[in-house]
């Protein structure tokens, strides 16, 4: 009889997103009785989501955790640790198969060791695809890749990394309308998987517009207790509905510890079944997996965007399905936006009747069990 397989994930980039893909991808691999081992930053809220999930978690050497979390992979001594390392671990846990989401170094060890290979790719992540400008980040990492590529036999690539991930299969955590894949022909093999978020469960609650819902949910946008004062001439009135995700333990910590927030219910990261059953708003960064999230929950969202490239992308896109609306910081000094301003445009998105038909519109195009399906689309390529 033929023993069930091991999944070995290896998550890897700034924030709990690229946690939770995997996590939630564990999940259902464990629910088909897989043994599933998922790799992640010696960080408490990045281990708990692993062991939420039911899974085992296995931490990266300290001393293969650069402050740059992108910047390391133009590094060859670090390229050539992190091969190592990855490849001791598929050694190690006897993995059938290598999941990652984000991390080059894992489709190396991976093909050097024959094991089938799986990258979990958003829009920005396929080779073809170039933000507003150039950007050289994938590019930079090629010698360094080639030169351990070459020490292992293996064939180099050419001008971009992401060429590694098309070696073999992918999957994308979204839909063509919002992720649609630069180039077919440089890309290969591709699948559309939905997302792949905490709201998954299809069970969970809709956060139908029926439900009397009054909360406002917060994440990654309060880091700062100097500002609770302001925070709450704004939204201190909803008590207890409101819902601060900080996506980091000690700053969770910090602004509770600060007394300062009332009645607010700060936590790292909240169940979102939850948050769809109370909030009728969100305000967050513009992540790829919150934005994602927030539409599940039937959230329209204010998006107060952290200058990034990536969350730039997702804020136009938001705004174009009708779906959000975008606050980009002041260039005066300081670039601060008001409380009162952001608690102005959360009551008018959550009362504007085309917002909120955008919204259902949208969350039933991605009324899908994404992890399942990545399951599914994982055991075929591998032959599981």
């Amino acid at each position: 009889m033929r023993s069930l397989p091991t999944l070995l994930l290896l998550s890897w980039g700034g924030g709990l997103g690229h946690v939770a893909r995997c996590a939630v991808v564990g999940r259902a691999a464990r629910a088909r009785g897989w043994r599933v081992v998922i790799a992640v930053r010696n960080m408490h809220a990045e281990v708990a989501l692993v062991r939420e999930a039911n899974c085992e978690p296995v931490v990266y050497p300290a001393s293969l955790i650069p402050r740059q979390l992108w910047q390391c992979w133009r590094d060859h001594d670090h390229v050539r640790d992190a091969v190592e390392a990855d490849s001791a671990l598929i050694a190690r846990v006897g993995a059938d198969v290598v999941v990652h989401d984000n991390r080059p170094s894992a489709m190396v060890a991976a093909t050097a060791a024959r094991v089938p290979a799986v990258s979990i790719c958003q829009q920005v992540h396929l080779v073809g695809f170039t933000y507003d400008g150039a950007s050289r980040t994938w590019s930079l990492a090629v010698e360094p890749f080639n030169r351990v590529l070459s020490s292992l036999d293996l064939p180099e690539i050419t001008e971009d990394l992401r060429e590694l991930y098309a070696r073999g299969l992918i999957v994308i955590p979204s839909i063509p309308e919002f992720d649609p894949i630069p180039d077919l022909d440089t890309v290969g093999n591709v699948s559309y998987v939905g997302p792949l978020t905490m709201l998954n469960d299809l069970g969970a609650a809709d956060g139908g517009h029926d439900i009397e819902r009054n909360g406002i949910f917060f994440y990654r946008t309060m880091f700062d207790a100097t500002r609770a004062e302001e925070f709450l001439d704004a939204f201190g009135d909803l008590g207890s509905e409101i819902m601060i995700a900080t996506g980091d333990g000690s700053v969770a910590r910090s602004l509770r510890d600060s007394s300062r927030f009332g009645r607010a219910s700060i936590k790292v990261m909240f169940d979102m079944s939850v948050v769809a059953r109370t909030a009728k708003c969100a305000v967050t960064i513009g992540g790829h997996g919150s934005c994602l999230s927030c539409i599940q929950a039937s959230l329209p969202s204010v998006i107060v965007l952290d200058p990034s490239p990536e969350r730039e992308l997702n804020a136009r896109w938001m705004e174009r399905m009708g779906l959000g609306y975008v606050l980009r910081p002041p260039t005066t000094h300081p670039s601060v936006i008001p409380w009162a301003q952001i608690r102005t445009l959360a009551e008018g998105l959550s009362s504007d009747s085309e917002t909120r038909s955008n919204v259902t519109k949208w969350r039933a195009r991605l009324n899908r069990d994404g992890a399942a399906i990545a399951v599914d689309r994982i055991a075929n390529f591998a032959n599981l």
